[in-house]
């Protein structure tokens, strides 16, 4: 789904002043821990019987380093204030490029961001961490001149993806997650 960031690249150009490592992968995290919230499968897992549903979100970032992709892991990440989240994905980020994460750092996720856009990359399918139900892959901002009450205006859009095990959630019930996580973006535009 393409989605409206305009509103959203500007609220973090505002808190980067204030907050130094609240990047547009910290803002994205956060909204999309939120949205987690109300879209229980997709925070969830297949275990050969049925299903579990994770009442927490232990959010995992995949990152690049030397030696290959690794998914260090920001444990109960919808306890966490957008700015604590900010500063601990940044400090897993760098312990994982170190080449220094533990087990712990590496385990027990449940939901995955991968986000290829700070490559240049404008959309991709990520694949799925198992034995999580789901990943979102997130490409680069890009211009879009769109129509608006007053005028042409340049609009910024990502396109975000999500590749789901279908054994837990189908493609109706991402739909409808991704469709909350752009109204989540859009609310941005209401704050001052």
């Amino acid at each position: 789904m393409e989605i409206d960031v305009t509103h959203l690249l500007q609220q973090k150009a505002q808190t980067a002043a204030i907050a130094k490592g609240v990047s547009l992968t910290s803002w994205l995290a956060h909204l999309v821990v939120n949205v987690l919230r109300h879209h229980p499968l997709l925070n969830a897992r297949f275990d050969g019987d049925g299903l579990i549903l994770y009442e927490t979100v232990n959010l995992g970032l995949a990152v690049a380093t030397a030696e290959g992709l690794v998914v260090p892991v920001l444990h109960g990440a919808e306890r966490l204030s957008l700015d604590e989240l900010g500063s601990q994905l940044d400090a897993l980020a760098k312990t994982a490029r170190a080449g220094k994460l533990s087990v712990a750092q590496i385990s027990s996720g449940t939901f995955t961001i991968s986000n290829l856009g700070m490559f240049g990359v404008s959309h991709f399918t990520p694949l799925v961490n198992p034995p999580q139900s789901a990943i979102l892959g997130i490409g680069a901002a890009h211009p879009v001149i769109t129509l608006t009450e007053t005028g042409l205006q340049q609009m910024q859009y990502i396109t975000f993806t999500v590749a789901a095990d279908h054994r837990v959630v189908d493609g109706a019930a991402v739909a409808q997650f991704l469709g909350d996580l752009r109204q989540s973006i859009a609310r941005l535009s209401l704050i001052p």
